[in-house]
């Protein structure tokens, strides 16, 4: 049975010092989360992280890389080819056995 979630809102929070912060609450699988932002750029970042992981009901975390997101996605999928091929070749040992002996030995 699917646990209660509540989709992720943003608030603009006047604080007593005049200042200006952003709250991030959302329900996901049934826990509350809530998070207070300086600037609204992290903000909306971390709405979107936890709207994105409610919906879909997983772990969502950052990639940080100089990729663009097609690249991330082209090495994602050359990955699972690689993974593919590695599963259909027997292990290849690349260590000599005498090697192996002659340091047990000595």
């Amino acid at each position: 049975m699917p646990r209660y979630s509540k989709a992720a809102a943003r608030n603009l929070i006047r604080n007593r010092s005049g200042s200006i912060s952003y709250r991030v609450t959302a329900t996901v699988r049934g826990k509350q989360r809530k998070k207070c932002f300086r600037n609204m750029a992290e903000a909306e970042e971390t709405q979107r992280l936890w709207e994105i992981e409610r919906v879909h009901d997983t772990n969502v975390r950052p990639t940080i890389t100089h990729l663009t997101r097609d690249e991330i996605r082209q090495a994602e999928a050359a990955t699972e080819l690689l993974k593919g091929e590695r599963s259909s070749q027997p292990a290849k040992s690349k260590c000599n056995p005498s090697l192996q002996i002659e340091r047990v030995v000595a």
